[in-house]
């Protein structure tokens, strides 16, 4: 039996002393490779009690790049990190602070650092050709709420739902919807919005800047529709 448990501790050392290049190799990616110019940097307020305090404010966060799945910011090597085959991303600067986030499939990071009193919230947008980035921000702008109106599925008639009202405006900034609602833009129109009552809402954006979305559960239907200020 001790000398079972001598050969057993014999393997487990040597998986430990296992050089580094003879383990499995991390999975990596290309997919997400490029250039992503910084959209935004907001803090807010981790609790209610910390309301009063002051959170780093806004700003626009340095540009990343990443290649072959790995993350740098372009300025003083601020963050580095990497992505996974999803597109989860995992940043820490120079004094371990750790940024977790998500790419989406328009090119979008989100990602936030969150402290004992405050939550950063950052947003990058990859970087493409001038034609596309012009697609991109074609959208730009403030949209005002017109109407909130909810309807019950038949599967749930007795079902409370919100109450009919006016959504809260939408700003369109490079092609992102920050703000209360958060969310991206489509090159085609087509906006993929949260905030902390609706988990998403799926929309589109007319030619006159008219904004049609619907939000669904299982009990309600809720349809939201917003309009473009001028200028």
């Amino acid at each position: 039996m001790f000398a079972r448990a001598r050969i057993l501790l014999t393997i487990a050392a040597s998986a430990v002393a296992m050089p580094v290049a003879a383990q499995a190799p991390a999975t990596t990616t290309t997919a997400f490779d490029g250039t992503y110019g910084g959209v935004s940097w907001e803090g807010s307020p981790y609790m209610q009690g910390a309301a009063n305090r002051h959170c780093a404010g806004r700003g626009v966060p340095p540009p990343l790049t990443i290649t072959n799945g790995v993350v740098r910011s372009q300025r003083g090597g601020r963050w580095e990190g990497s992505v996974s085959p999803q597109g989860v991303l995992v940043m820490r600067d120079a004094n371990s602070m750790r940024v977790d986030g998500q790419i989406d499939s328009q090119g979008i990071i989100t990602a936030q650092f969150g402290g004992w009193i405050c939550v950063a919230t950052f947003v990058w947008r990859k970087q493409f050709s001038q034609g596309a980035l012009a697609l991109t921000t074609a959208f730009d702008g403030e949209y005002i709420g017109v109407s909130r109106e909810s309807s019950k599925t038949a599967s749930a008639p007795g079902a409370e739902c919100p109450p009919n009202s006016v959504p809260a405006p939408l700003t369109i900034t490079n092609g992102v919807v920050l703000g209360w609602w958060e969310g991206t833009v489509s090159p085609q129109g087509a906006l993929v919005i949260r905030n902390p009552k609706f988990t998403r809402v799926d929309a589109q954006i007319d030619p006159v800047g008219t904004v049609k979305g619907q939000y669904g559960s299982s009990a309600c239907t809720v349809t939201f529709v917003w309009r473009k200020q001028p200028g």
